[in-house]
């Protein structure tokens, strides 16, 4: 029987590309980030001296610059019902005039018709 931790102990992967855009590092420059990530996979492996090691995937989610609680905050994507249409002001006209170059449609016409 192997013993089993109290608390199940995992190093973490991340996979995946932010979405956000940030400035781009000098070679070498080290930078801290706030992840935000989704467990998608766990992998256990033997190991010759360890014993088991265990290894849960992330899919990163959102990613900020420096170490932040605005991870938690919801990005508001832009809808295309956001804002009204803006309709043009009337030139005084009526709004039911019908432009000359539409006619009526009248349907089409079937020998059976007649």
């Amino acid at each position: 029987m192997t013993d089993q931790p109290l608390v199940e102990e995992a190093r973490v992967k991340f996979t995946g590309l932010s979405s956000e855009y940030f400035d781009l590092p000098a070679s070498g420059e080290q930078r801290t980030y706030t992840v935000l990530a989704t467990r998608t996979d766990k992998h256990e492996k033997r190991m010759a001296t360890e014993g088991d090691r265990v290894t849960v995937t992330m899919k990163i989610d959102k990613v900020v610059e420096g170490v932040s609680e605005k991870i938690h905050e919801t990005d508001e994507e832009p809808s295309l019902f956001d804002s009204a249409i803006p309709v043009p002001e009337s030139d005084g006209g009526s709004d039911d005039e019908t432009p000359s170059n539409v006619t009526d449609f009248t349907g089409p016409t079937f020998s059976s018709d007649e």
